[in-house]
């Protein structure tokens, strides 16, 4: 059967797709569908992703294949990457056969309406390992997945603790140092600033999209919840501080949004918005502001060795939220633990104080007190305020 046929498919159905038959259609898009089928040859579920006969999805599907074989080269047991199993045609149609998992994020968290509270610290913490072993085994091979999101990771079992997780996608992914401007396409809310800007990209921009997805996961709310670029480039830097001159110099699309200055450092100023849109984001945090610069942003390998990670849990020990609170700030520099307007529902960081609540471990032995200063709080006997960077502090 084809797209078109399958699109009108009810839950029960017995229609086919090559040797499977369909189950159920999981979702749709400009490619085509993924739909839930099982394999009458093994009995196993499958996720089979139907892609329509054009000419552009074509040559996305070779490209997702191609992609798709160097991933089997990766150790199975550490990649936390999907499975890819086969490719087929169903009349005209490309097929991909992938093992099948069960839930994204973004679906687990609004079924569970967990966008109010945010994941549990001990189910964040595990989910964000992976995540950085994935990351890790996809840079051993030069791939950079692009589109790393909460719907694009998968439970593997939702009712299995810890979760397990896995990366799915990998339709836009591109081969580190050969990275194409035209197809490199990530959704907005979780692009890096040389995203935005169309400057040099190379595997950190999947780090700044992890360090996004993981405040979401952590918080329940998107970090920068934002869908045009001026919006978003202008709250990364309120937050985050200006990407660097070398960054804004190579970016293609850096004039749309800045100005260039003469005899001054920095060298570029962000544009007023001329529809009036200049976000006000209560309580503006002081945090660093390298890690804006892809060049200086952590590496998996730098992550996995954070004591987020690397501290044991004990039988009775609390949820290490400080723990995750200052391995944020060193993947992204995340706004954290400065006091800010919570009356604002709407901003996203309103919850980040719900956090504080710290284990019974100093946090000067975790905080790089560089960064960090401890002072009296009605959350613990901690507080953890960010100091400013220098060259001063950022006000409302």
């Amino acid at each position: 059967e084809s797209v078109a046929q399958i699109s009108k498919l009810g839950a029960d159905t017995c229609m086919r797709v090559g040797q499977r038959r369909v189950v159920k259609v999981l979702g749709e898009g400009g490619f085509g569908q993924v739909l839930k089928c099982c394999n009458l040859e093994t009995g196993t579920m499958e996720a089979v992703k139907v892609m329509k006969s054009r000419t552009g999805v074509i040559e996305k599907a070779k490209h997702e294949i191609q992609i798709l074989k160097q991933l089997r080269r990766l150790d199975p047991n550490t990649r936390h990457v999907v499975r890819f199993n086969s490719f087929f045609f169903n009349m005209e149609d490309i097929c991909l056969s992938f093992e099948f998992l069960d839930v994204d994020l973004h679906a687990y968290i609004c079924e569970t309406r967990l966008y109010e509270t945010g994941l549990p610290l001990p189910e964040v913490r595990p989910i964000t390992e992976q995540l950085v072993m994935a990351l890790h085994q996809l840079k051993t091979i030069g791939i950079i997945h692009v589109d790393i999101k909460p719907g694009n990771v998968m439970i593997v079992d939702r009712h299995e603790k810890p979760p397990r997780v896995k990366l799915v996608d990998f339709g836009g992914a591109q081969m580190s140092g050969n990275v194409d401007f035209e197809t490199c396409i990530c959704t907005q809310m979780y692009s890096a600033p040389e995203v935005l800007l169309r400057s040099e990209m190379n595997e950190a921009l999947d780090m700044w999209s992890l360090g996004v997805t993981a405040f979401e996961l952590a918080v329940g709310t998107p970090m920068f919840p934002y869908r045009r670029r001026y919006r978003l480039l202008n709250s990364i830097i309120k937050i985050l501080g200006q990407p660097p001159d070398h960054v804004l110099d190579k970016g293609q699309q850096t004039k749309q949004f800045f100005n260039r200055k003469t005899n001054d450092h920095p060298s570029w100023t962000i544009k007023t918005d001329v529809f009036n849109c200049f976000d006000d984001v209560a309580g503006m945090l002081s945090v660093l502001q390298e890690h804006v610069d892809p060049n200086q942003r952590i590496t998996p390998v730098e992550a996995l060795q954070h004591l987020f990670f690397t501290v044991k849990e004990e039988k009775g020990y609390a949820p290490k939220n400080h723990l995750f609170l200052s391995f944020a700030p060193s993947i992204l520099c995340l706004p954290s633990f400065c006091p800010f307007n919570t009356d604002k529902a709407s901003n996203p960081l309103r919850k980040v104080s719900e956090l504080l609540v710290f284990a019974p471990l100093s946090p000067s032995a975790v905080l790089p007190q560089s960064i960090f200063s401890i002072a009296p709080s009605q959350y613990s006997a901690y507080a953890v305020h960010a100091k400013a960077p220098l060259g001063g502090s950022i006000g409302q």
